[in-house]
């Protein structure tokens, strides 16, 4: 598992670099292609890597990403924004890459070995981006269930 969650994380650090925040980045929201797509025939998609004119995934040029074969589309993408600066599309600071990262609803080994890899490939310590980002996926998942909560009290569910 770890070749496809390398490749995953190396398509979301070149999505943050080409100034993509997918607003509802989730496991749902991705779909994959194995390099042998006999392995997974239910799953496998065309990678489309545009959207609204943009290009998504730029060239895997850079030596610290990792390549394995897998390739990886963004679906529902009416959620997508793109980080502009003098209406270009820019890099995502830091603060912006740790919140939609967030949002990944992995196993926690899983999203720590996300943020790992992609520590070393922006050439970070893994601590720096996995504390902050558990912290937020905490927050965040505390959030929505407290509104679940909320929503089944209204409708008269019981929990």
């Amino acid at each position: 598992i770890t070749p496809l969650l390398d490749d995953l994380t190396s398509f979301l650090y070149r999505a943050h670099q080409a100034g993509v925040i997918h607003n509802d980045l989730n496991y749902t929201n991705i779909l994959y292609k194995c390099p042998d797509s006999s392995k997974a025939p239910h799953i496998t998609t065309e990678c489309d890597t545009t959207a609204k004119g943009h290009s998504i995934v730029p060239d895997n040029s850079d030596r610290r990403v990792p390549d394995n074969g897998y390739d990886f589309t963004l679906i529902d993408i009416n959620r997508m924004e793109f980080y502009k600066s003098a209406g270009k599309p820019q890099p995502l600071p830091l603060k912006k890459r740790l919140h939609n990262l967030r949002h990944l609803n992995v196993s926690v080994i899983a999203h720590l070995y996300i943020m790992q890899k992609y520590a070393q490939i922006m050439g970070m310590r893994a601590q720096d981006l996995q504390l902050p980002v558990i912290n937020m996926r905490y927050r965040f998942e505390h959030k929505r269930q407290r509104t679940q909560r909320i929503k089944n009290f209204i409708r008269g569910k019981k929990e």
